[in-house]
């Protein structure tokens, strides 16, 4: 998202296209709506996922803390 009308920087960070929808995958995903969350289990083993990591655009390599009231994250 940006605005058209002025200039700003951008990152130059190539982002790979998808081609092709993954059919077959490890996990599945289910949303609850009350409270909001997001859950991944593993197929496997029906084991819920407790650390998720690349959602929305924080490219990082560390964990978020998401304990810390200050931060915002957005997706």
């Amino acid at each position: 998202m940006y605005e058209s009308t002025k200039n700003s920087f951008k990152v130059p960070l190539e982002v790979p296209g998808v081609k092709t929808k993954v059919n077959i995958t490890d996990y599945e995903v289910s949303l609850s709506h009350t409270p909001f969350a997001i859950l991944v289990k593993r197929k496997s083993t029906g084991v819920t996922i407790s650390f998720l990591y690349g959602l929305g655009e924080h490219q990082q390599s560390l964990l978020i803390d998401i304990t810390n009231k200050w931060k915002q994250l957005t997706f």
